[in-house]
């Protein structure tokens, strides 16, 4: 069964400016993602502090997988999906919004 991931939203407002500093910041990225008849929306956000790495706000379980955001500058992010620990995926995201994963 295919996971398919459609990047709803980018927000990099460190690069674009933010008036909060880059700790007031929030970027992130929404994410569509579906697996079969199942569909899940998320939102993963780049951790600016040490508290915010422990809560893991960069990741999220969902039907079946693990999604980290690794990178996100601009439009384009880095995901890392992890079906089970021994295998791993990364992902750049930049003009095609769909990307689809065969398993």
């Amino acid at each position: 069964m295919d996971l398919v991931i459609d990047v709803r939203k980018v927000r990099d407002l460190t690069s674009e400016g933010c008036v909060g500093g880059p700790v007031g910041c929030s970027d992130h990225a929404s994410l569509e993602v579906s697996r079969g008849d199942k569909k899940r929306e998320i939102t993963l956000y780049v951790p600016k502090t040490e508290s915010q790495r422990k809560q893991r706000v960069d990741q999220a379980e969902v039907l079946g997988f693990r999604i980290v955001l690794k990178a996100l500058q601009g439009k384009q992010i880095v995901l890392e999906i992890e079906e089970n620990p021994s295998r791993s995926l990364y992902l750049i995201h930049s003009a095609d919004p769909a990307i689809s994963l065969g398993h």
